[in-house]
């Protein structure tokens, strides 16, 4: 992924509670490219499966996609707009992407984060 500085990028996967797998959100090669790219959530099992791609959001790559601890959502800022204006709609979805909703939006708004037992 191009970070466009000396910083490179880690994707933060979720583990599953009882460790089966993990989900992540892998977003595009080009994180500043106008418009905007899609993210794509995978599903990766630990039993030597293969991953599974489960969807694309349009998130933006800082904050990171915060996905629930149970897997079954994700929860990111996407950016609304004229971008010099920094303002960005809070959407939570499924984690295949469906069932995506507009929570609120606002200047710099974020998604820090989900309660433990969400």
């Amino acid at each position: 992924m191009i970070t466009y500085s000396e910083y490179p990028y880690y994707p933060r996967p979720i583990w599953a509670a009882d460790s089966s797998a993990l989900r992540v959100a892998i977003p595009p090669a080009d994180l500043m490219l106008t418009p905007l790219n899609p993210t794509g959530l995978w599903y990766i099992p630990i039993d030597g499966s293969p991953a599974v791609f489960s969807g694309n959001i349009l998130a933006l790559p800082w904050p990171d996609t915060a996905i629930s601890p149970d897997l079954s959502r994700v929860g990111y800022a996407m950016p609304v707009g004229v971008p010099t204006d920094n303002l960005r709609e809070l959407h939570l979805a499924n984690a295949d992407s469906s069932g995506d909703t507009v929570y609120i939006g606002g200047e710099s708004a974020e998604f820090t984060g989900w309660l433990p037992n969400s």
